[in-house]
């Protein structure tokens, strides 16, 4: 590898590490929503209330969408390069969990601001829960989601994986797994809250008329 090749992947790989942590930040906090939404509809809208004065605020939400522009884009850009080597099986883990996290995120981000200027909608939890409510719909939506959390885990799961991978293998395989593990879990107990299995809720109509 070329001097300039070596400079090019090693910059590429620190955009996408520090965009990655102020992400995952942003993310887990969004979980952490998403898991207070075991306790009702309107436990989740409260705690997004609260949330929200700080990343929807202008500048907050300039850079969590630049940062997200640059997962996507340098993402895709380290998916391609890795397929011209045969990875081990937490590489492959890392490389796919990686391409649908970007996917999602691209679907996502549009969802939502489609939703605000598009439909004049608040975006909160019955936003997120009306597609639920309809057979063909929630056959895309609940393995869009609950394949999203296991992506994120799996991702972040690989990662620490691969900085302790050289001190201790072993421990590094546990700690990835446990990961993985945790994501599944989360993935379960959101899913539930939002396919209506340990809460109840009812969506406005003015949520469902895009499906209708």
């Amino acid at each position: 590898m070329s001097s300039t090749a070596s400079t090019l992947k090693a910059k590429v790989g620190m955009a996408h590490r520090w965009t990655a942590i102020f992400l995952c930040i942003f993310i887990v906090v969004h979980l952490s929503n998403q898991l207070v939404a075991l306790a009702g509809a309107e436990a989740h809208i409260a705690y997004m209330d609260v949330l929200r004065q700080v990343y929807r605020q202008p500048l907050v939400e300039v850079i969590l969408l630049a940062a997200i522009l640059v997962q996507v884009l340098l993402g895709i850009y380290l998916f391609i390069k890795a397929l011209k080597y045969s990875p081990s099986f937490f590489g492959k883990l890392q490389y796919f969990s990686g391409a649908y996290l970007g996917l999602f995120l691209v679907i996502h981000v549009s969802a939502i601001l489609y939703g605000r200027a598009g439909l004049g909608l608040d975006t909160n939890f019955y936003y997120a829960v009306a597609g639920y409510q309809f057979t063909l719909a929630r056959l895309f939506f609940a393995p869009y989601y609950f394949l999203a959390i296991i992506a994120f885990f799996t991702h972040i799961g690989c990662a620490v994986y691969w900085v302790k991978y050289k001190t201790n293998a072993s421990v590094a395989f546990k700690q990835a797994v446990t990961i993985i593990i945790a994501g599944m879990v989360i993935s379960v107990l959101v899913s539930s809250a939002l396919l209506g299995i340990s809460i109840r809720y009812e969506v406005p109509a003015n949520y469902l008329v895009n499906y209708i």
